[in-house]
């Protein structure tokens, strides 16, 4: 998977509270659980003591050069990466008719492709939210592309099917 970080973006999203959605510039309020980070589950009984997503301990601070979040932070912000690849899906389930296809036809394998030359970066569907680009960690930037690209066919998928329920 392959990064490409718009110029744009160092003067905007540095003064913003965490990596926003890049179609609305809203916060993404959806909590995904990846390791090392801790998703606020509203729940204010306890106290860890450690800064938990949604609780603001002052002013934010900037992601480092080998730092990236996936869910927002209201005490980190970093820069939006538009990602680029190409993914491959395929779903199938038995007991309709002759699988997936009977029900849904073209829906059951489809290849999406994401990056620079298929959408605008204002409207990119893949991105990361990490520090300023630093070549030394291409990895970090990679697994957050992936873990956003994978919460987006989770959403995007049930979001499919339920529109297929509805039309019966």
């Amino acid at each position: 998977m392959h990064r490409t970080p718009s110029p744009l973006v160092l003067t905007v999203f540095f003064a913003a509270s965490a990596c926003a959605d890049p179609a609305t510039k809203e916060p993404i309020v959806l909590c995904t659980p990846v390791p090392g980070e801790i998703c606020d589950t509203g729940d204010t009984g306890t106290d860890t003591g450690d800064d938990e997503a949604g609780t603001t301990t002052g002013d934010p601070v900037e992601l480092g050069p080998d730092q990236c979040i996936h869910n927002v932070d209201p005490n980190r912000v970093g820069i939006q990466y538009q990602c680029e690849g190409d993914l491959y899906t395929s779903l199938t389930f038995s007991g309709v008719g002759d699988g997936c296809e009977d029900a849904l036809g073209d829906f059951c394998t489809q290849e999406h492709v994401f990056g620079v030359n298929f959408q605008p970066y204002a409207a990119a569907e893949v991105i990361a939210c990490c520090g300023e680009y630093d070549p030394l960690f291409p990895a970090d930037y990679d697994q957050y592309c992936t873990y956003d690209m994978v919460q987006q066919v989770c959403i995007s998928l049930a979001e499919e099917i339920e529109f297929y329920i509805e039309q019966g």
